[in-house]
């Protein structure tokens, strides 16, 4: 179906890919190599938005070195960009495109998944990946099996089973963040997301770090942007011990606390912004 708003198709045009680095020395050239090997065969222009934040290892050089290489790579190099949250405000800045796309060095992320998120882009303002690469747990089916049957039982409604595990604390998360905020994507803190870039106007960034997930999709959600959620894998041969998804209360919590005290949405009035972006996109056609 088209989308809603009747906004144009947007899969095909020209994307801005984010990778925040913040000491990552052991794994930035090969996930750079693989990203621009991917994205050198989407067939669409890019530019790939590294953002390094002058850490204490040898990240800064590497990049450094990798920018020199690849004229597609627009380095970022930014000491107050320490943070998830704070390193996607930089990158927005700098990004040229009309989608808008960000992933993480933290998780094996597979680049190829990224065209399953074009293909659902031009019926939704933002898609997000749910790391589906582990299996649920007996426990977790068990109970799975236990609240389906509830569900099907009191109100008729057959529910989708989950495509992953992603462990009990991120999911007893994204129950409180629907609960809370009224969000439905389940993998909440996925680091693998696409966006029109144009929402951004009435989403300015508040969070500095992993917070900012959960900040960018619940003011999406009040927006009433149209979003969906596909299931993703990761790369080949990853280590088992890379899929375990870390999760800290605290910082969520901490964050949740800044953001719920005074959220911003941005100015109401956004014609700068469009013809900003329309001016973007005749540079790039001309």
């Amino acid at each position: 179906m088209p989308h809603p708003d009747n906004k144009p198709a947007i899969s095909k045009e020209p994307i801005s890919v984010v990778l925040p680095a913040h000491e990552k020395a052991s794994n930035l050239e090969s996930c750079v190599r693989a990203w621009l090997q991917f994205l050198r065969q989407l067939g669409q222009p890019f530019e790939l938005i590294l953002i390094e934040d002058s850490g204490g290892d040898r990240t800064g050089t590497l990049a450094q070195a990798l920018a020199s290489q690849n004229p597609e790579i627009a380095l970022i190099q930014d000491p107050n960009a320490h943070g998830f949250g704070a390193a996607l405000r930089s990158a927005l800045e700098k990004a040229r495109y009309p989608l808008f796309f960000y992933t993480s060095l933290e998780y094996p992320y597979a680049p190829a998944d990224l065209r399953k998120l074009l293909d659902r882009m031009d019926d939704v303002d933002l898609v997000s990946g749910y790391r589906a690469a582990l299996r649920l747990s007996r426990s977790a089916r068990i109970l799975q099996a236990i609240i389906n049957l509830v569900t099907m039982i009191l109100i008729g409604l057959k529910r989708d089973g989950l495509p992953g595990w992603l462990g009990w604390k991120a999911h007893t998360y994204s129950w409180l963040v629907r609960f809370l905020l009224g969000v439905h994507v389940i993998d909440v803190d996925s680091a693998f997301k696409l966006f029109r870039r144009e929402i951004f106007a009435r989403i300015p960034i508040q969070s500095d770090g992993i917070l900012v997930h959960t900040e960018i999709i619940a003011k999406a959600n009040f927006l009433n942007c149209w979003m969906d959620e596909i299931p993703i894998g990761a790369a080949a041969g990853a280590k088992a011990e890379l899929l375990v998804i870390p999760f800290s209360w605290r910082e969520h919590f901490l964050g949740m606390r800044r953001l719920l005290g005074r959220p911003d949405f941005g100015p109401v009035q956004l014609a700068t912004n469009h013809s900003q972006a329309e001016s973007a996109n005749k540079s790039h056609s001309s």
